[in-house]
């Protein structure tokens, strides 16, 4: 299942929310209908978004044609870009860190992390359902808001807090490293009165009780 192309339907389809992850890029937004401003097909995007500026570039281009194509076509549909989230419905042993510690620290009873000075940020997966209900309900249509926690954390950071949670030692080997942001804009979220209320510290200690 593409997880970056999940809809949401309420009201019988008259009302629709969109799931991206991260990037919402033009291909996505409506299919092979993607032209800038000008009228410029805009074609693949998916070269971009390696480093950080070049996936802002392509964030505020995605968002110029959003616009564009929600005033011309009279789209209504509303868009919410997930980050990363913790709950116990997590995979273990996936790709995703906290999901790797989680899971050394349950299975192993120590946690081996390299690298460590990648940021992400963190939201309850609880907290999570209700801001996508929120902006269902009050978003403006076609602008992509961030669903993310706004904490940021390194990867060494987490897996630290992941075994002071569950009460096994963290030790750092060496291996590759990547140091690169993926954090969210919660500017738009914020406009909804939307706000993190269960920290990340919070969410471990769910996490542990339910394991």
């Amino acid at each position: 299942r593409d997880r970056r192309r999940r809809t949401m339907v309420r009201s019988h389809g008259e009302r629709i929310l969109r799931l991206a992850r991260d990037l919402v890029a033009a291909r996505h937004v409506v299919g092979g209908l993607a032209h800038d401003l000008s009228g410029r097909a805009l074609g693949d995007l998916g070269h971009l978004g390696q480093d950080v500026r070049q996936r802002h570039q392509l964030r505020e281009r995605a968002k110029q044609i959003s616009e564009w194509f929600g005033e011309r076509f009279h789209l209504t549909w509303k868009i919410a870009r997930i980050y990363n989230l913790i709950g116990a419905e997590m995979p273990l042993r996936g790709q995703y860190a906290i999901g790797q510690f989680v899971a050394q620290a349950i299975y192993d009873g120590k946690i081996k992390f390299y690298g460590g000075l990648s940021q992400r940020s963190y939201l309850h997966v609880d907290e999570a359902a209700k801001w996508l209900l929120a902006i269902l309900d009050t978003g403006t249509p076609l602008l992509p808001y961030d669903v993310a926690g706004d904490e940021p954390v390194t990867m060494a950071e987490l897996a630290r807090r992941v075994g002071k949670e569950f009460g096994v030692p963290v030790e750092h080997i060496e291996g590759p490293d990547r140091c690169d942001l993926y954090l969210p804009d919660l500017r738009r979220a914020h406009s909804l009165g939307l706000r993190q209320t269960i920290s990340l510290n919070e969410s471990l200690e769910r996490l542990h009780a339910h394991f």
